[in-house]
């Protein structure tokens, strides 16, 4: 599985085609900071509700650190998920970078 860094992710989604992001914790930590444009779908509804994310496009998966954002990416590859990127050091990484949305 890919992986990538959050200024990677960042000039991904500056560009004319950007990635559909994935946040996988929880509800509450979303409501404290997300990325962006990202879809919101916890790290245990991913089996139930991965129909509900795109799958025409690159999709990159965060969280907090990357433990459950590597859990999710695997739980997509098996449901045949083929474009799909785990962030570094998670939406941490991100606002350590400045990037914050």
């Amino acid at each position: 599985t890919e992986r990538i860094t959050a200024q990677s992710l960042s000039e991904m989604i500056s560009s004319n085609d950007p990635p559909q992001i994935l946040d996988v914790r929880r509800p509450g930590e979303w409501k404290l900071n997300h990325i962006d444009g990202s879809i919101n779908i916890p790290l245990n509804q991913i089996k139930e509700r991965y129909v509900e994310i795109p799958n025409d496009r690159e999709l990159v998966v965060y969280c907090a650190s990357g433990y459950r954002s590597s859990m999710a990416v695997s739980l997509l590859v098996e449901k045949n998920f083929t474009n799909v990127s785990d962030l570094v050091g998670g939406i941490s990484a991100w606002e350590a970078a400045n990037l914050n949305s």
